[in-house]
């Protein structure tokens, strides 16, 4: 994303919660995500990274966590101008629209919880 967007969007998850690790372009998402078992419960990722876009982060992502024991992470695009259709198909869970607000973020992590809450 823009550099100056990475700061409020950031600001505003940390405010509801959540541990942030950002990155600022596609080839630093992928090293940090490389890591197995998967570490994270969300992956938020931009459509239009710097160097290689969220799409295809999303689409490595899914292949390469396949293989680990754990549940995987949710993977969330957001843009400008969201396409569900592509997002879909490129294997995220959810496609959001910029800006992000706090209503948003705390829908999708209500979402999250009940997906993730163990069952009887």
């Amino acid at each position: 994303d823009r550099p100056s967007g990475t700061p409020n969007r950031q600001q505003l998850l940390e405010r509801l919660g959540f541990c942030v690790d950002a990155h600022m372009d596609g080839e630093s998402a992928m090293t940090q995500l490389a890591l197995l078992p998967p570490r994270y419960v969300l992956v938020l990722l931009d459509l239009q990274l710097p160097g290689m876009s969220g799409y295809a982060v999303a689409s490595w992502y899914r292949e390469h966590v396949r293989s680990a024991a754990a549940r995987p992470p949710w993977v969330v695009a957001i843009s400008a101008d969201p396409d569900v259709d592509a997002c879909r198909d490129y294997g995220f869970d959810r496609c959001l629209p910029k800006p992000l607000t706090a209503e948003v973020v705390a829908m999708l992590s209500r979402q999250l919880l009940a997906v993730s809450a163990p069952r009887p």
